[in-house]
Order: structure tokens, then C-alpha cells, then sequence
């Protein structure tokens, strides 16, 4: 459950009955990072593929709503597990690109304006939340940077 008196509420408690991706917000100097993360219960695209479940654009029709409050430049990540993956023309690195690029697709079409998004990155299993469990569904996630625009 992620909740900002100024931009509105998202709702994924799995307590609530709402079904969708743990979502983690944290900050830095830099900026906002936003996780959705794949859970036990919920994955935000089936295994192997770049399809979004359908909670997923809700979320990220949502998602773009706050962003649209926020102002900076966004950079948008996908990320898989580490469950080998290739086949003849995909592997965990093209995943992980087209994922981002889907996050990236679902957020302007509702809105944001596009010329925000800074990059999109693919990193694979490059960078493993649970490093331990390299097969862990927290592993695969979509990670939204919002950049602060520095003072003038």
C-alpha cells in the first residue's frame, strides 16, 4: 500500500483484495525511485513475456497520474529474474527492454508527455533485488527514476 496526501493513493495490499505488484517508494538526493515488483500472488507480466497483465495498465494509468503532478525527467527500468531464458529471438535482455518499453508505452498513452522520459533500460538479471534467490518473483520488476530538477 503506497500513499501520498498530495498525489493521491495506490492500492495493492493484498489484504485489501486489490490484486497487483508490491510497490516500493524511496528517494534520494537525485530523486524518487518507484519499484513495482512482482510478488507471490501477482506478476505483472506472464513468464517470458511482455504482455501486461491487465491490473498492470490500470496501475500504470495511475502511476502516470502522479507523475503528472511531479515535475523531472524519468527514467524507466525493466528488470527480470535470473531464470535462464533464451530462445531464437529473445533473451532475459530483451525481456527485460521490452518490459521497460511497455512501462514506458502505458505511461504516455494516458498522458505523460513523453518528452520527459530521459531513457529506457533493460538491465536482465543484471542487478537481482534478492541476490540469494536469483529465482525470487521480487527479482522482476519495473523501476520509474524520477530525476528532481536541480535549483536554480
Amino acid at each position: 500500500h503506497v500513499s501520498d496526501e498530495k498525489t493521491g493513493e495506490i492500492d495493492t495490499d493484498p489484504a485489501s483484495g486489490v490484486k497487483g505488484p508490491t510497490i516500493e517508494v524511496t528517494s534520494d538526493d537525485h530523486g524518487v525511485l518507484i519499484s513495482l515488483t512482482d510478488n507471490s500472488n501477482f506478476g505483472m507480466f506472464p513468464i517470458a513475456s511482455a504482455e501486461p497483465a491487465v491490473e498492470m495498465v490500470s496501475l500504470m494509468e495511475k502511476v502516470a497520474g502522479i507523475l503528472n503532478e511531479r515535475r523531472g525527467s524519468l527514467v524507466v527500468r525493466g528488470h527480470t529474474d535470473g531464470r535462464p531464458f533464451r530462445s531464437g529471438t529473445n533473451d532475459n535482455w530483451r525481456l527485460s527492454m521490452a518490459r521497460a518499453h511497455i512501462a514506458f508505452h502505458l505511461l504516455t498513452r494516458t498522458g505523460l508527455d513523453e518528452a520527459r522520459v530521459e531513457r529506457i533500460e533493460g538491465y536482465a538479471d543484471r542487478q537481482l533485488k534478492v541476490a540469494d534467490d536469483p529465482l525470487a518473483s521480487e527479482n522482476r520488476r519495473i523501476e520509474i527514476y524520477l530525476r528532481q530538477e536541480a535549483p536554480n
